[in-house]
């Protein structure tokens, strides 16, 4: 398989399990509409970093650790669907006009238009990408099943092979979250702090859904 085929096929597979719906589009719609446009490429930048070291974890053949692993896969289940409530919970209590994801609901950074500000912005970004990515069940099962047939493949030609593996899926997830951004960042003219607070609502509970949904699978398996 060519390295032009392997960056199409990981991009396409790619951009198939960034379209569907997952706490990291529900924040980056979010702090799109609060912080604008760049949150989607801030956001996909963090979300690719941390891909770097699933890549290597898995082409360095430390799968096996995890995979078929239950006690594993609930520790996964359990830590990532409590912090999805705890995030779900502060969205649902945060105001438009309080601070609780973003630096830029701060009074003090709202009045403050200075580079250095954009930047604590663009790296609490960053790591909050870093964060959902990371305690999202899976995210990490993505990775050890599709993901690591992905990443089979692009062994057979080297390191260059799983570069292009690497390079396709990050460039799939970088259109998803700039397109986000493009379409709700657009908004931050007409929505009101009402519909603000409407919409932190909104996504609060669909985030504590997928919490309580997370949490589901490792309480099943642990009464059974």
């Amino acid at each position: 398989m060519d390295l032009i085929q392997l960056g199409l096929i990981s991009f396409g597979i790619g951009i198939s399990g960034a379209v569907s719906p997952g706490p990291l589009t529900i924040v980056t719609i979010q702090q799109s509409i609060k912080n604008g446009f760049f949150v989607g490429p801030v956001m996909a930048i963090g979300h690719s970093i941390l891909e770097i070291f699933v890549v290597l974890f898995l082409a360095l053949g430390l799968v096996n650790f995890a995979q078929d692993n239950q006690v594993v896969e609930n520790i996964i289940g359990v830590v990532g669907g409590v912090v999805l409530l705890v995030m779900g919970r502060g969205l649902i209590l945060l105001k438009a006009d309080e601070g609780l994801l973003s630096l830029a609901s701060d009074p003090t950074v709202q009045s403050d238009s200075s580079i250095l500000t954009k930047y604590k912005i663009w790296i609490n970004l960053g790591w909050l990408s870093v964060v959902v990515s990371f305690t999202n069940p899976y995210f990490i099962i993505w990775w050890l099943t599709i993901g690591a047939k992905i990443i089979n493949d692009g062994l057979g030609s080297g390191p260059i092979g799983v570069s292009a593996v690497y390079f396709g899926h990050i460039m799939a997830d970088f259109a998803w979250m700039i397109l986000l951004s493009m379409i709700f960042s657009s908004g931050k003219n007409w929505i009101t702090l009402t519909t603000q607070n409407i919409i932190n609502r909104v996504c609060g509970f669909l985030l504590v859904c997928f919490g309580i949904y997370f949490l589901y699978s490792p309480i099943v398996t642990y009464l059974t």
